[in-house]
Formats: structure tokens, sequence, C-alpha cells
């Protein structure tokens, strides 16, 4: 986890911009579902992105949507169909302990979510080119976007390096207040909370 260092406050322009991706996402849900109802393509109206693609398959539900939206709702829409599709796949990629292609699908995402859904920033994109280029498999924006932490994944003998890297080329050039340990830090994966009856 690496954190850049910049504060978004998540009321104003930033809430503006969070809610204004949410109802692009819904019109141009709405959009697509109409032509798919108007032209018959399904025997049920799909009713969130999951069932669409569901029923139309990602490829299908991609092109209807490239030929019916405006360049930027299209965008927004692309995003959460690949996204979707990406999630699948990372699925199986840890199944399989593939750290690389999991690398790969972060690093798709974080371009996705700074090309297609503009939720990026400059020090996001520099943060996670540097985690990249000290050794990460992949890197991408975690949380709402615009300003916060970077999530990069690496393995136990790759993690020195990484910090290594980021404490040079990022926090290095930079005074940001409090020690790099709270800034950049080794999070290991494990279960989530759970509630186990008493014995």
């Amino acid at each position: 986890m690496a954190d850049t260092g910049v504060r978004v406050e998540k009321s104003g322009a930033a809430q503006k911009a969070y809610n204004l991706r949410r109802a692009e996402c819904e019109e141009a849900f709405g959009l697509v579902v109409e032509e798919v109802v108007r032209s018959r393509l399904a025997r049920t109206t799909p009713t969130g992105y999951p069932d669409l693609i569901r029923l139309l398959g990602a490829e299908r539900a991609l092109s209807m949507g490239e030929g019916i939206l405006d360049r930027s709702l299209f965008r927004r829409y692309r995003h959460v169909l690949t996204e979707a599709g990406r999630v699948d796949e990372a699925i199986d990629r840890l199944r399989s302990s593939d750290l690389a292609g999991f690398g790969t699908l972060m690093d798709a995402s974080h371009g996705s979510l700074r090309t297609d859904f503009l939720m990026s920033s400059g020090e996001l994109d520099e943060l996670t080119a540097i985690a990249r280029e000290g050794g990460a498999f992949g890197a991408r924006l975690t949380g709402a976007g615009l300003g916060g932490c970077i999530v990069a994944l690496t393995d136990r003998q790759g993690a020195d390096g990484v910090l290594e890297t980021l404490a040079r080329e990022y926090y290095g050039p930079r005074s940001l207040d409090g020690p790099i340990e709270s800034r950049a830090f080794v999070a290991v994966p494990s279960p989530g909370a759970s509630v186990s009856a008493a014995g």
C-alpha cells in the first residue's frame, strides 16, 4: 500500500465527480437496455450490468454500447463492462497463483480508471508507475480515486525493492509529513472477519 499524500475531501467537487460517474453509468445502462428491449435481443429486460452481461455476453454488450452511446457515456460504460470481466479473470488468476497475470489485470484496471472513468490523478499514475518500476507485478489506485492510495502487488521477495523504489523515486523528492513507513507499507492478504459459534 502506498499513499500519494493527496487528500481528497469526499464532499464538494469530489462528491460531484463521484455522483456524476454513477449517473453516467446508470444513463448508459438505461440507453443500452432501451435498445435491447426495442430490438428484442433478450427474453427478459436486463436489471443491471451483471444481468446485461449474462444475457448478451460482454462483447455483444460492448459493441451495442459503442453503436448507440456518445463518446463520454461509452467510456464509462466500457469501464464497467471491462472491469467486470477483469474481476472474473482475477479470481482465476488468484486461484492458480498467477501473480504476473493478476498484476496485468491490476494495470489494466488502473488504465481504465484513468482513461475511461477519469478517476485517477497525476500522483496516482506516477505512484503506480514507480511501483511497477520497482518490481511490482501490477498496481492500481484503490478507494474512490482522485487522490489517496494505490495498491501494488508483489511477492515477499520483491516487497523491499518496491518499497525502496517508492522511497527514492516518489517520497524522496517530496516533503510529506511523517515517516515513510506511515506512507508505504506491506499488507498481507488474509481471510476476512468471520463469526464462529461458541463450543
